[in-house]
C-alpha cells in the first residue's frame, strides 16, 4: 500500500470558501440574466436554490480536507488498475486536500475488489477502479461473486478508453491470428474466467471458431504475464497498457491482434503491423451472430478501470469526487505519470459513465453462450 498526503486545515476551508463564493456568484448572473418579466418569486426560487447547491457542494469540499480516502485497486501491483490508481491519487489527494491510500485487493478477476468498495460506508472515504465488462461478463455467467448491480454505484469517471490485445508467448509457433483461423490444433488459452480478458477473448476464440481448451486458473494479469512467459498456454487477451505492454516491449511476447489503433505513441509502436480485430474479421468473413456477438464484446472492451464510489454516495460528495476527476486528469503531472507508464488518457466525465455502463448492459446478453 502507497500512502499519499494531502493538506488540510485553513488552506482547505479557505478553498472552500472560494468554491462557495465562485458558485454563489454563477447563481447571481444567471439570475441577472433572466428576462425583465421574470417574477421576483422566481427568481427568489433560483436563487435559493443555487444558495442551497453551493451550500452543499462547500460543505461536501470541506468535509475531504484531512481525512483518510481508501483508494481500492482491484489487482495486484504492477496491475493496470494498480496503475491508474496509483497515478490519479497524488493529483486527488492534493486536490481534496486528503490522504489517499491506494489498497490492492486482488482476486476474484477483480471482483473481490469491487464487492470490497461497494461495501464500504458511502461516504466518499472508499472509492476504487472498477472492471465493467468484466463484472458484465459475471452476471452473464451468473456468476454469484459479484454482489452489487454496476447500476448501483456511484460512478466517478473513466480515465480512458482501453485498447486489448491478443498475445502469444515470443517462442510460440503460432506467428499471426491468421494462422489460427486455418489451424486444425485445439489451442490452450489462458485466463480467468472473469474480467475482460474472459469476456472479449473467449468471445473471440468462439465467434472465430477456433477450437480451444480454457485455462481460466490465473487470479489477475500479473499471474498471467507469468504464466504467458513460462509457456503455460498459447494465447490470451487483455488489455494493452498492463504487464503484457512489457512482455512486448521486453520481447518475451508476440502481439497478434488488437481491438484498435492505440492512440498513444508507445503502444502504437509496440503493435505496430498487428491487424485489428475488425481486420481479422473480415479477413475471416464473419457474419451473423458471430459477428453481433463480437461487435458487443469490443464495445464493452473500451471500458475498464472506471473509478466509483459505493452506492448511496450523495450527490454533493460525488459531484465534489467527479470534479476532482477531471481537474486530476487535466494536470501535467497526471498525464506525465500516464505517459511515462504507458497508460492511455482520454477521460470520461462521471455523469457520462453512468449512463454508458447503463447502455453496456442493454446488449450484452448476445454474449451468453460466448462466456459460459
Amino acid at each position: 500500500m502507497r500512502t499519499v498526503r494531502g493538506q488540510a486545515g485553513a488552506r482547505a476551508h479557505l478553498k472552500a470558501r472560494k468554491t462557495m463564493l465562485a458558485l454563489a456568484g454563477v447563481g447571481l448572473v444567471a439570475s441577472a440574466c433572466g428576462s425583465s418579466s421574470t417574477s421576483s418569486a422566481t427568481t427568489s426560487t433560483a436563487a435559493a436554490k443555487s444558495s442551497s447547491t453551493t451550500s452543499a457542494l462547500s460543505s461536501a469540499a470541506a468535509f475531504f480536507a484531512g481525512k483518510t480516502i481508501t483508494f481500492i485497486a482491484p489487482d495486484a501491483p504492477g496491475g493496470t488498475y494498480d496503475k491508474y490508481a496509483r497515478v490519479f491519487a497524488p493529483a486527488l489527494s492534493q486536490i481534496l486536500h486528503a490522504t489517499v491510500n491506494v489498497e490492492n485487493v486482488p482476486g476474484g478477476g477483480t471482483v473481490t475488489g469491487t464487492d470490497k468498495m461497494a461495501a464500504a460506508t458511502p461516504d466518499g472515504l472508499t472509492i476504487g477502479d472498477v472492471n465493467v465488462p468484466g463484472d458484465i461478463g459475471d452476471v452473464l455467467q451468473h456468476n454469484t461473486a459479484l454482489t452489487v448491480s454496476l447500476n448501483s454505484l456511484s460512478w466517478i469517471g473513466q480515465p480512458a478508453t482501453q485498447v486489448e490485445v491478443w498475445v502469444t508467448p515470443q517462442n510460440s509457433t503460432i506467428k499471426s491470428f491468421s494462422q489460427l483461423l486455418s489451424t486444425k490444433s485445439t489451442i490452450t488459452y489462458g485466463g480467468s474466467k472473469s474480467g475482460v480478458g474472459w469476456l472479449v477473448g473467449a468471445t473471440s476464440m468462439r465467434a472465430f471458431h477456433i477450437t480451444t481448451k480454457f485455462l481460466t486458473g490465473y487470479p489477475d494479469l500479473v499471474a498471467l504475464s507469468q504464466g504467458l512467459i513460462a509457456g503455460e498456454f498459447q494465447i490470451s487477451e487483455n488489455d494493452l497498457s498492463g504487464p503484457y505492454y512489457s512482455d512486448i516491449v521486453g520481447s518475451k511476447a508476440r502481439p497478434l491482434m488488437v481491438t484498435s489503433v492505440p492512440t498513444l505513441a508507445t503502444l502504437q509502436a509496440a503493435v505496430k503491423g498487428i491487424p485489428t480485430v475488425a481486420q481479422m474479421m473480415t479477413q475471416a468473413g464473419m457474419t451473423g451472430t458471430d459477428k453481433s456477438a463480437m461487435e458487443e464484446a469490443l464495445s464493452l472492451g473500451g471500458f475498464g478501470m472506471d473509478f466509483a464510489g459505493p452506492p448511496g454516495l450523495s450527490t454533493a460528495k460525488l459531484d465534489v469526487l467527479r470534479n476532482a476527476f477531471m481537474e486530476a486528469a487535466a494536470m501535467p503531472s497526471v498525464q506525465a505519470a500516464c505517459l511515462k507508464e504507458s497508460l492511455p488518457l482520454n477521460p470520461t466525465d462521471g455523469a457520462t459513465l453512468t449512463t454508458q455502463v447503463k447502455d453496456a448492459q442493454n446488449g450484452a446478453s448476445i454474449l451468453t453462450p460466448y462466456v459460459k
